[in-house]
């Protein structure tokens, strides 16, 4: 478990310190990943260097399984952070030793016994899917094997904690998805809490519980991945999952209403376009969809065409079935037949 409380850290500047964390508040349950995001500079890396205390906090603590680590002596700390395993964006790994030996370096390291040491490193690398590469040199492996590598190093002392900054950086799609699917196995299996820090906002609907945005230093959103999926007011979800933006004019000119409807719940139903359809007695049709199911949950928006002469009725048929819809192309004709129409049923 990693518990950030008021965390601050400063460097020094030409005119005084520069913040570049501000009063961080973070949380990450054990079998949990928590995504750290946000822009280049935000602070993202520092937290992580925070963490493991690579980085002194300037104020505030961090602890890790209860243990607050800048209270630590150095002899303390070093026998603490054989709970924290990082994985690198860079790999990390030593050209001249091979794939198990670059895994079974932190136990030689602890003076780990040669028959315990390649049974755990034979474990590991199994683990990762790469049991038959224990005599490849990184040279002779994929990106995503150098880091499959990476991890089950970070793996070796059996931590409890696993720190990922920016894991995923230059690595093909394909790849990343099985990097992201791995983490979350051993996040299952081991009951970890990962930090995974990026800057790629789809990575993050694959592999994140809980998501903290930072800007400036400071933590501007933090909330279940499925939260801020469905809220109108989140940017993190309005990144992750975000309309064309020429779709407002494509249709402009339509001589039918086009509305954006956004999953505003988690309890949508599937077939909810038919049964809108029904109570509104129109058809309605499908232009564009981005939909896709988190954490069971479907998010994601539709654009659809209907007629627009009854916008108030469509849209109240859609907020009953938990959807959030925005007219994109209302003119003043059309606002001042909604405005009828709303006083027709009101009376």
């Amino acid at each position: 478990m990693i518990e950030l409380d008021h965390l601050t850290k400063d460097y020094p500047g030409r005119t005084g310190p520069v913040r570049v964390l501000d009063d961080i508040d973070l949380v990450v349950q054990p079998g949990e990943i928590l995504a750290v995001v946000g822009p280049s500079g935000a602070g993202k890396s520092t937290l992580a260097q925070c963490v493991n205390l690579l980085e002194r906090p300037t104020s505030g603590s961090v602890r890790v399984n209860g243990r607050d680590l800048s209270r630590l002596s150095e002899r303390e700390l070093r026998v603490a952070r054989r709970g924290i395993g990082t994985i690198f964006q860079s790999d990390g790994l030593q050209s001249r030793r091979t794939a198990a030996e670059n895994v079974g370096l932190p136990l030689r390291y602890l003076g780990v016994t040669d028959r315990a040491r390649k049974a755990r490193v034979a474990e590991l690398l199994d683990r990762v899917g790469l049991a038959d590469r224990a005599d490849y040199y990184p040279h002779q492996l994929s990106g995503g094997q150098r880091q499959r590598v990476g991890i089950a190093r970070a793996l070796a002392l059996r931590p409890s904690v696993l720190l990922s900054d920016e894991a995923t950086s230059g690595l093909d799609p394909e790849t990343t998805r099985s990097i992201t699917r791995l983490l979350k196995e051993l996040r299952d299996d081991l009951n970890l809490s990962v930090l995974f820090i990026t800057h790629e906002m789809d990575t993050v609907v694959d592999v994140a519980d809980t998501v903290a945005r930072i800007e400036r230093g400071r933590i501007a959103e933090y909330g279940r991945l499925e939260d801020l999926l469905t809220s109108p007011e989140s940017e993190v979800g309005e990144a992750l999952i975000s309309i064309d933006p020429d779709i407002s004019t494509l249709f402009a000119d339509s001589a039918h209403g086009v509305w954006q409807v956004s999953y505003g719940a988690a309890d949508v139903r599937p077939d909810w376009l038919a049964h809108v359809s029904a109570e509104f007695g129109a058809h309605i049709g499908i232009l564009q969809a981005d939909v896709r199911v988190v954490h069971g949950a479907p998010v994601g928006w539709v654009v659809i065409q209907a007629d627009a002469d009854r916008a108030c009725a469509l849209e109240t048929a859609l907020r009953r079935e938990g959807l959030a819809p925005k007219r994109l192309n209302a003119g003043a004709s059309d606002a001042a037949a909604a405005r009828v129409e709303l006083e027709a049923v009101a009376s």
